[in-house]
């Protein structure tokens, strides 16, 4: 090895230890308004017997009871052979806005896209538009030695009273898609569907035509995270963990996340909450601080605490979110503690 060659690779060396060592720094110092701690779990390894966990809920607001779709999964897919990698199906909850959980059922696929298992189907994110229940999820196309090489996004109705999902398709945007896509929003705003596509550059879609799921996009713009401490909001890809909620007459409410890698917590995520102006449908305010972080969670992977859902229920915002890729928790902040710590987004 050259001196030269020596050099870049004592840099580089250098430069990961340094990354770890801020890594850890975000873990231990960065504060979040709220303890993972005070997260309760309602589903995991076990559950309608799925050994392998019950994780990433998706979650809406019903008109007697919040419904509530998540992945369970046969084998945990950090540990699953290739033939068992992302094997299970999705289940439908019904939990009381007191949140006892009522009762849970496996959720029939409808699958009209020829080709394609619908056991691939997960992170499923609940939306209504003209009055009916959809799902925005991902699409794993999986590779014969295990995993998966390429991500779809794609949209099914769901039907509770059949306890049925039909696949309808995949969104067609104006711009080329990349071979991974994953944690796209969907929103109804004066009777039109929206697709929230990025946060960082912000682009936003809305459908010309339903249900051929045709998008244009109506808004693109860098957006601007230089100003925000701690930098962990700067440093990797920042992405969408809910779909957009009203959350007061001004705004919507999204939840957006970002993760580094910390040695055995895999991963470690943090999230923030953002307010959108309805009238701009731009970002207007973000909350000063992490609004729940990773590091505590139970699984098998205690730094992914991933939110799924946002529901305004009471006086609360309420999260609901996968531990571990493991378990379903949901946790509340009250809205007034949440609406103090927001800071004007620059």
């Amino acid at each position: 090895m050259s001196a030269a060659q020596t050099i870049k690779s004592w840099l580089g060396a250098r430069k990961a230890n340094l990354k770890f060592i801020y890594a850890l720094l975000n873990l231990f110092l960065t504060p979040s308004l709220i303890d993972t701690d005070q997260s309760q779990r309602f589903s995991g390894p076990g559950s309608a017997g799925f050994k392998g966990g019950v994780f990433n809920p998706g979650a809406l607001a019903g008109d007697a009871n919040i419904l509530i779709v998540a992945k369970g999964q046969h084998v945990h897919w950090d540990v699953a052979s290739p033939e068992d990698f992302a094997q299970g199906d999705p289940l439908l909850f019904s939990m009381s806005y007191k949140f006892d959980l009522l009762c849970t059922h496996k959720i029939s696929v409808i699958d009209n896209l020829p080709g394609i298992s619908s056991k691939q189907i997960e992170d499923f994110r609940l939306f209504r538009f003209n009055n009916k229940i959809y799902s925005n999820h991902t699409l794993l196309c999986l590779k014969k030695e295990g995993g998966y090489d390429k991500c779809l996004h794609t949209i099914s109705e769901l039907n509770t009273d059949n306890r049925t999902l039909t696949l309808i398709g995949q969104p067609l945007l104006d711009f080329n898609q990349n071979k991974q896509e994953k944690n796209w929003g969907f929103f109804e705003h004066k009777e039109e569907l929206y697709l929230l596509y990025s946060f960082s550059p912000y682009i936003l879609l809305k459908v010309m035509d339903w249900p051929t799921l045709r998008f244009r996009t109506v808004v693109r713009e860098e957006t601007n995270l230089t100003f925000y401490k701690p930098p962990i909001l700067q440093g990797e890809h920042i992405a969408l963990s809910t779909n957009p909620i009203s959350y007061d007459e001004k705004h919507f409410l999204v939840i957006i996340h970002s993760s580094t890698r910390v040695a055995r917590y895999r991963r470690l995520y943090f999230h923030w909450a953002v307010l959108i102006d309805k009238k701009s449908l731009l970002p207007v305010k973000i909350t000063s601080c992490p609004l729940l972080k990773g590091g505590k969670c139970n699984g098998m992977m205690p730094g992914v605490i991933f939110t799924m859902a946002a529901l305004l229920i009471d006086d609360y915002l309420v999260l609901f979110s996968g531990e571990g890729d493991s378990f379903c928790s949901y946790v509340k902040i009250k809205q007034k503690i949440l609406n103090a710590s927001f800071v004007d987004f620059k």
